[in-house]
């Protein structure tokens, strides 16, 4: 296929950034699924424990892997979300337009500030050789260590690690999903919640976290799901002792819904649950219908799918209100 037909495509996806709020045209992709509600201390569901209404946040901060970076790692400005061939990355982007966190700023009104990274582990010392990776306490450290001051009371904090991990742990290189290596997996989860008192505490004070999980992208262990099951209930530590309000967003509901096949992934709109394009680096390939396939990359949502996963934390905080 050639190039120039599908680049015009992804600069009208591209330019989502400026349509109205919760845009209900999505090149006819839409969430086909509620968020099923749970309470702070309960079993792993959607919550929000305390968070504003997103409207009235000036700024969000995130951290987490290459799911919710826009490009950059220390909350500068992102470049354009547009595919230039042969990178198959908009802008830098694993995706090709903007990802969920830009369309949830967009919606918001507010200020995207992104310190994700693609390939982030939750806790990168869980293994000898991922030392020079980054993980949930690089990003924390090197955003404390710039000083920012955002206010406390219009500012949301996002983290959202557990794929690199999970796949680490439980996926061999040689792409066998044999011989896992499962240590201390759902033990991770203690980091994330750390760095999250971390940014509750001075200097950041941060008063409203949000934490994001879909370890498994539509599969799960018993490992995976203790690694969900932690990071939920260590809400209610973030809540009693650093004093913030919290919530908790399982986008795997979305990825059983379009992978699992309830309601599968016709409901959602999709032509197809797999990927566009063969390759992250390259795009020598690519599929005939690209605005309507789950992934745009293997393993990496499309900026149709990044669309809905906003749409689905937007419907949280306003369906999943709990104490």
């Amino acid at each position: 296929m050639s190039w120039i037909t599908p680049l015009f495509a992804v600069i009208s996806a591209a330019s989502a950034l400026t349509l109205p709020t919760r845009r209900q045209f999505n090149d006819g992709v839409h969430l086909a699924i509620s968020p099923t509600c749970g309470t702070l201390g309960g079993s792993p569901a959607n919550v929000n424990s305390g968070l504003l209404p997103l409207n009235e946040y000036k700024t969000i901060v995130v951290f987490g892997d290459g799911y919710s970076s826009n490009g950059v790692s220390d909350g500068s400005t992102a470049e354009p979300a547009i595919v230039i061939p042969p990178s198959p990355k908009a802008g830098g982007r694993m995706s090709d337009g903007p990802v969920w966190t830009e369309y949830l700023a967009a919606d918001s009104g507010a200020t995207l500030k992104n310190y994700a990274v693609d390939g982030a582990y939750a806790d990168k010392y869980q293994w000898p050789n991922t030392a020079d990776a980054t993980d949930s306490t690089s990003q924390v450290n090197y955003f404390v260590s710039q000083d920012n001051y955002f206010d406390p009371d219009t500012t949301l904090y996002i983290m959202f690690f557990g794929i690199n991990t999970w796949q680490r742990s439980y996926l061999r290189h040689d792409n066998t999903h044999s011989s896992p290596d499962s240590t201390g997996l759902a033990g991770t989860a203690e980091t994330v919640l750390y760095n999250s008192l971390v940014l509750a505490s001075s200097p950041t004070f941060a008063k409203y976290i949000l934490l994001v999980d879909n370890h498994g992208l539509g599969k799960d262990t018993t490992e995976g799901a203790g690694y969900r099951s932690n990071l939920f209930s260590g809400m209610t530590g973030i809540k009693n002792v650093g004093h913030a309000n919290v919530g908790f967003i399982d986008f795997n509901e979305i990825w059983d819904g379009v992978l699992n096949g309830s309601p599968g992934y016709h409901s959602f709109g999709y032509v197809s649950p797999g990927a566009c394009t063969e390759s992250t680096s390259n795009m020598f390939t690519e599929c005939l219908y690209p605005f309507q396939t789950f992934y745009w990359m293997p393993e990496y949502p499309s900026t149709q799918t990044h669309r809905i996963m906003a749409t689905f934390v937007e419907e949280v905080f306003t369906q999943c209100s709990a104490s």
